[in-house]
């Protein structure tokens, strides 16, 4: 070929895969929609029978090759596989914002903290797009505040500091006061944290609820190195004049428990 007809025969071939990519892009949609629509089924299935329906496929639920549709009966299994499925269609940039609703209701009452991560997970990244249907969750997160293992203590009251919709702060005060003075050191951190979240939406609630003292209190006195670097972490974004808060007795302290620290704290 010569050099016109093989530049020729290049655009030519440019155009023909154009065409086949805009072919192909709404079929992927489609798809993507149709398993879309299945999950919420599944979902809505789930949360009135406990159970995904039996696959009807005119053999008695066999594939036709010896093998049979084992469609899981616990429903704990089953919900965390659906949450699975819509988790990664999140990763994947797939809007999963309209089963908001559908998801607390299907995680509620639950004590299988596998599902209360995913839940949480859910929650924090859809929360500013549904503000109004966000207060279902906060009451489910709040509630998870209370609850008596510190793990999921801890995870709710990250997930609740982590929604970032001003208009709900009010709703996660108590819990967070009750949890910087929790017996567990986990949900102390996570607490501490908490403040600086609390901060960056409002400074002044910080200052009216004296969080900032509460904080100093705890750099100074904790038990929990963790929680001691966090609290200092926190405050030096927060306070007025960082400087003020290193002086000749904290840094004695510091110094006498230099190897409980860890080497990030240090």
């Amino acid at each position: 070929l010569g050099l016109s007809e093989e530049a020729g025969w290049l655009r030519g071939e440019r155009r023909r895969r154009r065409g086949r990519r805009k072919d192909e892009m709404p079929r992927d949609k489609m798809k993507t929609k149709g398993e879309v629509s299945d999950l919420k089924a599944k979902l809505a299935a789930v949360i009135k029978t406990g159970t995904l329906p039996q696959p009807k496929d005119g053999k008695g639920g066999s594939t036709g090759k010896g093998q049979s549709h084992a469609v899981p009966k616990d429903p704990q299994t089953v919900k965390r596989g659906l949450f699975k499925s819509i988790l990664h269609y999140m990763t994947i940039n797939v809007d999963m914002s309209g089963l908001f609703t559908q998801m607390i209701i299907a995680s509620t009452p639950t004590n299988d903290i596998v599902l209360k991560k995913m839940l949480y997970l859910y929650i924090c990244t859809y929360a500013q797009q549904k503000p109004d249907l966000t207060l279902l969750a906060v009451n489910t997160l709040t509630k998870d505040c209370g609850d008596s293992d510190p793990t999921v203590r801890g995870l709710a009251l990250r997930s609740l500091c982590s929604l970032r919709v001003p208009n709900l702060i009010e709703y996660l005060l108590t819990p967070l006061k009750t949890a910087l003075a929790d017996r567990d050191a986990y949900v102390r951190r996570t607490a501490v944290l908490g403040v600086l979240k609390v901060f960056r939406l409002d400074a002044n609630v910080v200052e009216e609820l004296e969080l900032e003292q509460k904080l100093k209190e705890m750099f100074a006195n904790d038990s929990d190195s963790q929680v001691v670097a966090n609290s200092l972490s926190v405050l030096q974004q927060i306070v007025k004049n960082p400087q003020d808060l290193i002086t000749k007795p904290v840094v004695y302290s510091l110094l006498n428990r230099l190897k409980e620290f860890s080497e990030w704290s240090q």
